[in-house]
């Protein structure tokens, strides 16, 4: 007899509105994404990020928290570091770590360094 758990792994996968915390983890910039999603009218985060910058490790967890949401589960959370390239830097107009770029489709529509939940909530909305 098989095992019943990896029929409920498959259950747990493909249930309609699950949205699991790896889905609000940033991914690494990814110019054809990004231009994919903002051909797409998207909204799309963008943050500049560095492990020692301490707006960025401070912000960490709340924008996790608040892309886990259902409201803002479509949203594309890519990240900058130092190992991207200059041309996709400036490809977002950014120019220093610990800021978020927020879009909606190709209009830029907030750059901050927020670190308060409130704050990003104001930036994401602006792109709904």
């Amino acid at each position: 007899m098989s095992p019943i758990w990896p029929a409920l792994g498959i259950l747990l996968a493909a249930t309609p509105g699950a949205v699991s915390a790896a889905s609000a983890s940033p991914t690494a910039f990814d110019a054809v994404r990004f231009t994919e999603a903002q051909r797409k009218g998207r909204t799309i985060v963008v943050e500049t990020y560095a492990p020692w910058c301490l707006p960025c490790r401070v912000r960490g967890p709340v924008l996790s928290g608040l892309l886990q949401r259902e409201r803002y589960r479509d949203t594309l959370f890519l990240r900058i570091s130092e190992k991207t390239a200059d041309a996709d830097w400036k490809r977002i107009g950014a120019k220093r770590y610990g800021m978020l770029h927020i879009y909606k489709g190709s209009l830029r529509v907030a750059a901050s360094a927020a670190t308060r939940k409130d704050e990003i909530v104001a930036m994401l909305e602006r792109a709904r």
